[in-house]
Formats: C-alpha cells, structure tokens, sequence
C-alpha cells in the first residue's frame, strides 16, 4: 500500500472507475490556511468600521446643530439708550449706522437676557451686537460705554 490516500470516483461516460491521488495535508499548509482566513477576517472587520464610522459620519452632518448663532449674523451697535421700558424688556435705542445692515435711526430692540436691561439707563453711550435670526432681532452682549449724567434737583 502506498502512502497517499486516493479517492474513486464513477465515470459517468463509462463503467469504470477514475483515481484521483489526493496529498495528505501538511502542517505549513493548514497553518498558510488559517492565516488567510484570519488575514480575511481582520480585513473584513476593519471594512465593517470603516463603513460604520462612514455612516455615523453622515448621520452627525444631517443633524442640526445645537447652537442658534450658527444661522445668526451679528453686527457691532454704538449707540445712546433713549428709553427703556420694562413691560415691554425692550430698550429704545439711538443707534449709529450699523455698516452692512441699516442706516443710523432710532428703534426698540429685545434684550437678552433680560437682566441687562436693568444696568441701562436713558442717556448711557452702548456698545452691542445686534443679533439677527429668523427675522427678529434682538441686543446681546451690552456694555455701557458712559454713563448718563443723572442730575438731583
């Protein structure tokens, strides 16, 4: 008896029988095998993050982002407070023109926060930025530049 294995086969055309000698598999064959297979795996599980981080990727830049000043423009006021009203928590405002935005005049405007309207007086010289989103705007960031000379008689 010889040292490989063979395996019979039926011919179909014929009767007879076909022999096919089959190696025996050696170790540094099997082990050539398995480093495939592992080599195939890593590169198919580095694929599969691959495509995760992609997909995570696009989920994050179709989701608006949670900053509102992102689709405000904001512009530098100077400005004199004329009046303020507190029912209202707006301020009147004499204001310098405002370049790329509107012409010197005088109008109301929101404050935010709220509390700012408390440091204001009529007469105070202003530093702010107009805020301007979805067709409102509104004051932020106030600093009272010189304030109103308040005369007691």
């Amino acid at each position: 008896m010889t040292s490989t294995r063979a395996r019979i086969s039926k011919n179909r055309v014929g009767t007879g029988a076909l022999v096919r000698p089959v190696e025996p598999c050696s170790t540094s064959s099997r082990r050539r095998f398995v480093q495939e297979k592992e080599m195939n795996l890593a590169i198919k599980a580095a694929l599969l993050v691959l495509l995760a981080m992609l997909v995570a990727c696009k989920k994050a830049s179709n989701q608006p982002t949670v900053q509102q000043s992102a689709s405000a423009k904001r512009y530098h006021l100077k400005g004199k407070v004329v009046s303020i009203d507190q029912q209202s928590k707006m301020a009147n405002i004499d204001s310098e023109a405002i370049p790329d935005f509107m012409d010197a005049m005088t109008m109301p405007y929101n404050v935010k926060p709220e509390s700012e309207l408390d440091k204001l007086k009529p007469g105070d010289a202003i530093t702010a930025d107009v805020v301007v989103q979805d067709g409102k705007a509104w004051l932020e960031n106030i600093a009272v530049a010189g304030a109103a000379l308040h005369e007691k008689k």
